[in-house]
Parts: structure tokens; C-alpha cells; sequence
């Protein structure tokens, strides 16, 4: 049953007076060495699984940090083209329309009919017809239309840099959420090895101390034996 019993059974393979064990180190191996060798042997069993399951874990969180990282960037990469790409269209689509407009009002013409002279009125019809195509020239250039397009561009910019600040931010609490939930985690199973290690070592000592009054019952026993002998 045990290995180290062995020499005793068959004298021929024995230990050499050297190597001889002493009785009371062959007693305290047969009693107590066994079942604490299994005891510290699970122990560190139990070390090295916990320590390998909190290195998966480290591993695992952390590759999933990358992946949804790597995802939110293709994310925000793919918003910002589109709004760029929806800029650049409405930039391309401005001279155009600026172009229809000054087509649609070249030919309107504004006469003020006034009580002065016929000469007079002629000479400031063509004065206002000069000047009414100037002003539709600078209206429809710098004028409400132009503006009107210019505020929508600027709006879409400015939800563009609000959308990117918002999904950024996102990503940032979603990264800090992982970061906290990841350390509550190690320091759960930091103070489960702990409790287990102090668990596993006070089941030793008391082993021990169970096992220490059984050691000296077995010497009694040993001594009582060998004077029966002599």
C-alpha cells in the first residue's frame, strides 16, 4: 500500500544500514507524511489552476478590448467619410445652383416711376437697371441662398464634431466600465485564493495537531512493542 514499505516486507531489498529509516521517521512517514504530501500537492494544484484561470481571463478581456476597439474605430472612420462625403457634394452642388440663380434674375429689372421729367425717369431706369444687376449678382452670390447652404454646411459640421465627441466619449465609458468590471474581477480572485490558501493552510495545522497525538500513541505503541520483544 505504501512505497514505503516495501523494504520492509522483503528484506532482500532493503536499505543499507546507512539508509536505514529510523522508526520513528518510517511511523510519522506511514501516519502523517501521505495525506499532507496530497494536502500541499493539492494546495498548489489549486495555485497554479487559479493563477492560469486569471492569465486566461487577463488574455480574454484584453483581446476583446482590442476587437471592439478596432470596431468602434472602423465605426467613427466610416461616419467621418460619409459626412465628408456629404460636405464635398454640397460643396460641388453650390457654384451650380449659384449659377441657376444668376440665369433665373439677369433679365429682372426694376423701374421706379417718379413725378419728375421723362428724361430724368429714363436716365435713372438705366442707372437701376445697372444697378439692380449688380445687386442680383451680389444677392444670389453673397445673399440669402449662398447663406442658406452655408449654414446647412456648417450645421452638418458641427453635428459631425458632435457625433464624433459623442462616440469617442462612448468608447471611453465603455473602456473605463471594462477596465473597472476587469480589476473587481482579479482582486475576486485574489481574495478567493487568499481565503483558500488560509483555509487549506488551517486545515493543516490542524491535521498537524491532530496527527502529532496519534504520532506519540504510535511510539508508545512502538516502545511497548519493543520491550515485549526484548
Amino acid at each position: 500500500m505504501y512505497p514505503e514499505n516495501q523494504g520492509l516486507n522483503n528484506p532482500q531489498q532493503g536499505t543499507t544500514p546507512t539508509e536505514e529509516v529510523s522508526k520513528e521517521e518510517l511511523i510519522r512517514q506511514l501516519i502523517v507524511g501521505p495525506e499532507r504530501r496530497e494536502m500541499e500537492a493539492q494546495l498548489n494544484g489549486m495555485k497554479d489552476l487559479f493563477a492560469s484561470i486569471i492569465a486566461q481571463n487577463k488574455q480574454d478581456y484584453a483581446n476583446q478590448l482590442n476587437e471592439m476597439k478596432g470596431i468602434f474605430t472602423n465605426i467613427l472612420q466610416e461616419n467621418r467619410q460619409m459626412f465628408q462625403l456629404q460636405i464635398q457634394e454640397l460643396t460641388k452642388t453650390l457654384p451650380s445652383l449659384v449659377k441657376e440663380n444668376v440665369a433665373a434674375t439677369q433679365d429682372e429689372k426694376f423701374i421706379y416711376l417718379t413725378q419728375q421729367s421723362t428724361a430724368d425717369v429714363q436716365r435713372r431706369h438705366e442707372e437701376v437697371n445697372k444697378m439692380t444687376r449688380v445687386d442680383a449678382l451680389k444677392e444670389i452670390i453673397g445673399g440669402q441662398d449662398v447663406r442658406t447652404i452655408e449654414e446647412k454646411i456648417t450645421q452638418l459640421r458641427d453635428l459631425q464634431q458632435q457625433y464624433q465627441q459623442q462616440q469617442i466619449q462612448m468608447v471611453q465609458n465603455w473602456f473605463q466600465r471594462i477596465a473597472t468590471e476587469l480589476q473587481a474581477m482579479q482582486q475576486r480572485s485574489d481574495l478567493y485564493i487568499e481565503q483558500s490558501c488560509v483555509r487549506i493552510g488551517t486545515a493543516l495545522q490542524q491535521h498537524d495537531k491532530a496527527h502529532v497525538q496519534r504520532r506519540l500513541f504510535a511510539r508508545m505503541v512502538q516502545e511497548v512493542a519493543d520491550r515485549i520483544a526484548e
